[in-house]
Parts: C-alpha cells; sequence; structure tokens
C-alpha cells in the first residue's frame, strides 16, 4: 500500500515539474527592454527563517511601446549584509541600466533575472526520472505464478 502512495505521490510531482518546466522555458523566450535602476534596497532576512540571507531588491522602470512599467525583484542575496550594501553602489546606483525581461502578453510581469532553456530541459529529466519511479512503484513487482499441485 504505502509503495502505491509513494508511486501516487511522485506521479503527480512529476506533473508539477512538467510544469514548472513549461513556464520555465516560455519564460526564457521572453524579450528584453533596457530598465534603469530608480531605487536599491537590502532586505533583512525574515525573523522566523534560518537561512539568514539578506536580499538586494531593485525597483526599476522600462518601456514597452511606448507604455512605461515599473518592476521589483531582488537581484542577489548573501549572507553578508556589507558585500550585498559594495554590489549595490558599485553596481546597481540609481539611474544604473540593467536588462528587463518581460513577458510579450503583459508586460507588466517582468524580471531581472533570466530563465535558460537549459533549466526547463533540467527540470524535463528530472519529471522523466521520477515519473519512471512512480511507474515502477504502481506497477510493483511481478508475482510469482502459482504453479498447481500436482495429482498422482
Amino acid at each position: 500500500m504505502r509503495k502505491r502512495f509513494l508511486g501516487g505521490f511522485l506521479a503527480i510531482l512529476s506533473m508539477g515539474i512538467v510544469y514548472s518546466a513549461i513556464l520555465t522555458h516560455q519564460h526564457s523566450v521572453w524579450p528584453t527592454a533596457t530598465g534603469t535602476v530608480v531605487k536599491a534596497t537590502i532586505e533583512n532576512p525574515p525573523e522566523q527563517t534560518t537561512r539568514g540571507l539578506y536580499r538586494l531588491y531593485l525597483t526599476y522602470d522600462f518601456t514597452v511601446n511606448g507604455q512605461k512599467y515599473t518592476g521589483r525583484d531582488y537581484q542577489t542575496q548573501d549572507r553578508d549584509q556589507a558585500r550585498l550594501k559594495h554590489e549595490q553602489e558599485d553596481r546597481f546606483p540609481v539611474g544604473a541600466n540593467l536588462t528587463v525581461w518581460y513577458d510579450p502578453q503583459n508586460p507588466s510581469q517582468s524580471d531581472i533575472k533570466h530563465s535558460t532553456d537549459t533549466m526547463a530541459a533540467f527540470f524535463l529529466v528530472l519529471a522523466a526520472c521520477t515519473a519512471f519511479f512512480a511507474v515502477k512503484l504502481l506497477r510493483g513487482s511481478p508475482k510469482a505464478p502459482v504453479v498447481p499441485p500436482e495429482e498422482y
């Protein structure tokens, strides 16, 4: 019974991974625009987390087809707040240009970190492995044939 439950879980998980691969692929082909840093802030890690990573968030403006959009995303994270402060000052001062990827169907959806098709391919391989184990668990092991006793 546990094998079937685990197999069902892995089957559902593999479908979720395929969905992630599709989204990653769609994101990887988004067009780009040049954006401008409007604001850069370093946010403290949430109290309840044990990872303790500071994040450098950028607020940026970009224009698509004459329409101005504003986005906000974190660029990087680090345990060392001072290192992020240097990165903020050196690479992302207010007014600095950066590449923005945006959804052509909805340009208000944007990102400053780019997904690649390599990541989508990785997700597909992971989904195939997960599906393989799901099928193995759901099918179970073949039962030995029952040989009827011989009657003498």
